[in-house]
C-alpha cells in the first residue's frame, strides 16, 4: 500500500468513528467508488466533509497514476474535476492552484483520448432527402453512407458567380497580399536578361535572388500562381527562347549566378 492509500485508508477510518456535526456539511463517499465496482452498502459509504472528499478522489486519482491503472486513475480525475468545476457551488471544493492545474491537464488529456475514439471512422453528413440539410456525424461504414443516402457536408454545395466574383475582387491587384507592383512583362524581361547571360532558362528561385542583388526588385515568391492566366511562366519563357526549361538545373543555376554576379561587381 502505498502513501496516497494509506492517507485515503486514515482519513476515511477517522470519519467512520467521529460523530457527526450539525454545522459542517457533509457528502457520502463510496470507500471503494461505484465507478470501480463499489456497492451501495452501508459498509462501504463514508460520511467525509466536503474537502476530505475532494481530497480523498484526488489521493486515488495519483494513486491509480502511480500504479498505472489508467483506466481508474481516469475516472477518479473525472470525479475530481467535476466537483472542482460545481458552477456556483464550486467554493465547496477549494483546490490549490497547483492541483487545479495538475487537474487540468490531466482532465484534457483524457477528453483528447475519449474525443479522438469518438470521432475516428466518422464523418459529418446530411440526408440528401432532408431540404434543411441538417448535419451529423455517422460511422463512414453506415449502411445509409454506403447507399449515398446520407453523403458528406460538402457534397452538392456550390459557391455562386455573385461570391466567386466578390472574393475575386477583394483579393486583386493592389489588395492581394502577394501584389508588389511589378508587371508580368517585366517579370519576363528580367528572366530574359538573365537567360541571355547564362544562355539557359534560370528556375524561379533565381530569377527572383538575380532582380533583388541587382535592381533591388522583389519579385512574390509564388506570383506563378496567380499570374499569367493566359499562359504560365515556364510557357512563355520556353516559347521567347525555343528552350527546354530543365528544372533540375537549379544548383548549378545559381552556382553560375554567383559567379556573373561577382564578374558585375554586385554585392552577393
Amino acid at each position: 500500500m502505498n502513501n496516497y492509500m494509506k492517507e485515503v485508508q486514515n482519513i476515511c477510518l477517522t470519519a467512520w468513528i467521529r460523530p457527526k456535526q450539525d454545522d459542517i456539511d457533509y457528502e457520502k463517499h463510496h470507500y471503494c467508488p461505484r465507478s470501480l465496482g463499489g456497492s451501495d452498502d452501508e459498509n462501504n459509504i463514508v460520511d467525509l466533509t466536503l474537502q476530505e472528499h475532494f481530497k480523498v478522489h484526488l489521493l486515488l486519482a495519483q494513486h491509480y497514476i502511480e500504479v498505472k491503472d489508467k483506466s481508474k486513475s481516469d475516472s477518479m480525475i473525472s470525479a475530481c474535476w467535476m466537483m472542482s468545476n460545481r458552477g456556483k457551488y464550486n467554493e465547496k471544493y477549494m483546490a490549490t492552484p497547483e492541483e487545479y492545474e495538475f487537474l487540468r491537464k490531466k482532465h484534457k488529456a483524457i477528453m483528447k483520448t475519449k474525443m479522438s475514439k469518438t470521432m475516428t471512422g466518422k464523418m459529418p453528413v446530411y440526408d440528401i432527402n432532408d431540404d434543411d440539410r441538417k448535419i451529423f456525424h455517422a460511422s463512414v461504414n453506415d449502411p445509409m453512407v454506403k447507399s449515398g443516402e446520407w453523403v458528406h457536408h460538402t457534397k452538392g454545395s456550390k459557391t455562386s458567380k455573385e461570391t466567386l466574383k466578390k472574393l475575386s475582387d477583394a483579393f486583386s491587384g493592389v489588395k492581394n497580399p502577394r501584389y508588389s507592383g511589378i508587371t508580368d512583362n517585366e517579370i519576363i524581361e528580367y528572366s530574359l536578361e538573365l537567360f541571355n547571360i547564362l544562355g539557359f532558362i534560370p528556375a524561379l528561385s533565381n530569377v527572383r535572388r538575380w532582380t533583388k542583388l541587382k535592381y533591388n526588385v522583389d519579385i512574390p515568391k509564388h506570383f506563378t500562381k496567380f499570374r499569367f492566366p493566359d499562359k504560365s511562366w515556364k510557357e512563355q519563357m520556353e516559347e521567347q527562347t525555343n528552350m527546354t526549361y530543365n528544372r533540375y538545373q537549379r544548383g548549378k543555376n545559381r552556382l553560375k549566378i554567383r559567379e556573373v554576379l561577382k564578374e558585375q561587381n554586385v554585392k552577393n
